[in-house]
């Protein structure tokens, strides 16, 4: 007999990417080159908020009410507000196609705040009506909104884990955006298929040279893969 309340449970597969992005563009909406950042590592924690706006009033009631009657005036929820934390990590991640290291891509995400800032600066020292602006696309709910970070941005370290760059970061939404950029994170199956075998063969032999390179003084053997094949 199955105990009161217990259900069996069935797997789901996800076939959704935990992609998260963030992407400034100009203000013609257009994308801004070398504007955009995709999140190496998914967040341990996104945190989404909102508000249900209104308020309410006790005025004078019935018996019924003991005496007391409440008035409602409710005039729907605000924008949301994201709280991003996390980690960078240290090595290599494929989801930005290995370009960057925790260390640099923390970097990146500093870079990227801080050009939003300057280009906005920018706009209002010019006079000009529109700024750019900064989209958050959430590619695992399909949630994009257009954002600003407001308030404290937080970049730290600690003596438990000091390779590790965390990151806080609050974004505070004001417009849902309808439509978004389609997940770009990179198929390394569909790559690997559609690469032909003579320029697999070549990508083989270059990520070991490199690898031979990069251990010679330590593998034997090394140094006669590199006189086979060239070194750089």
């Amino acid at each position: 007999m199955t105990p009161f309340g217990s259900q069996a449970l069935v797997p789901i597969p996800s076939a959704t990417t935990a992609l998260y992005t963030l992407a400034i563009r100009n203000p013609d909406g257009s994308a801004v080159t070398g504007g955009t950042y995709t999140f190496p590592l998914s967040p341990t924690n996104v945190s989404k908020k909102f508000t249900g706006m209104g308020n309410y009033y006790d005025v004078a009631g019935p018996v019924g009410n003991l005496g007391v009657q409440r008035q409602i005036d409710q005039y729907g929820n605000s924008p949301v507000t994201y709280v991003l934390e996390g980690t960078t990590g240290w090595q290599r991640h494929a989801i930005d196609g290995g370009q960057l290291t925790g260390l640099q891509s923390i970097l990146a995400i500093q870079k990227l705040l801080n050009y939003f800032a300057q280009l906005n600066a920018g706009q209002q020292v010019n006079g000009a009506e529109n700024l750019y602006t900064l989209e958050f696309h959430d590619y695992f709910t399909n949630d994009f909104w257009g954002v600003v970070p407001l308030g404290e941005q937080e970049i730290s370290l600690d003596a438990a884990r000091p390779l590790l760059f965390k990151y806080l970061f609050r974004l505070v939404g004001y417009q849902n955006l309808a439509n978004s950029p389609a997940a770009t994170a990179p198929d390394e199956v569909l790559q690997t298929f559609q690469t032909l075998p003579a320029q697999a063969q070549a990508n083989n032999a270059a990520a070991i040279l490199a690898a031979t390179q990069a251990y010679a003084s330590l593998t034997p053997g090394a140094a006669a893969y590199q006189d086979l094949y060239g070194a750089s």
